[in-house]
C-alpha cells in the first residue's frame, strides 16, 4: 500500500469499502467464501553453535574476532491462501524465487482441489479470491 495516497485514491477507496460492506449487509455469508492469498518474504540464516565458533589458540593468545553474519544472506518466499476456517495452501519457493504466471496458475488450479478436500462438509456458494 502507498504510503501517500491522492484524493482520488482516497475516494476510490472509500467507494470501494462501502460496495463491500453494503455486499455483506445483504448476504451475511459472504465472508465465508472469500480465499484470502498473501505472501511475505523469509530471511533464513543459519546460526552458528558453539561448537562452530571454537577456534584453537596458545593461552597468551587472543581469539580472533569472527566477522558477523550477514542475517539477511537468503530469502525464500511464503505463499499462504486461506478462508475464514484457517490456511488452505502454505508454500515456501525456493530461494530468490518469485511467484511468475506459470507458479501462479498452476497453484490456482490446485487450490479448487484443496478447497474442495478440506472443505467438504460446506454448501460450495462459489467462491471470492482476493489477491493482495
Amino acid at each position: 500500500m502507498p504510503r501517500t495516497l491522492t484524493k482520488t485514491l482516497k475516494r476510490q477507496r472509500c467507494c470501494a469499502s462501502a460496495k463491500n460492506l453494503a455486499l455483506l449487509e445483504r448476504d451475511s455469508s459472504l465472508l465465508e467464501r472469500v480465499i484470502a492469498e498473501d505472501e511475505c518474504w523469509l530471511h533464513v540464516y543459519e546460526e552458528l553453535t558453539s561448537e562452530g565458533r571454537r577456534q584453537w589458540c596458545s593461552i597468551d593468545e587472543p581469539p580472533r574476532p569472527e566477522p558477523h553474519q550477514q542475517l539477511h544472506e537468503k530469502k525464500t518466499m511464503l505463499v499462504f491462501f486461506f478462508d475464514h476456517e484457517g490456511p488452505l495452501i502454505i508454500d515456501f519457493l525456493p530461494q530468490e524465487q518469485t511467484i511468475n504466471s506459470t507458479y501462479y496458475c498452476k497453484r490456482l488450479d490446485n487450490l479448487n482441489k484443496v478447497y474442495l478436500d478440506k472443505r467438504k462438509n460446506q454448501k460450495h456458494l462459489g467462491v471470492h479470491l482476493i489477491h493482495d
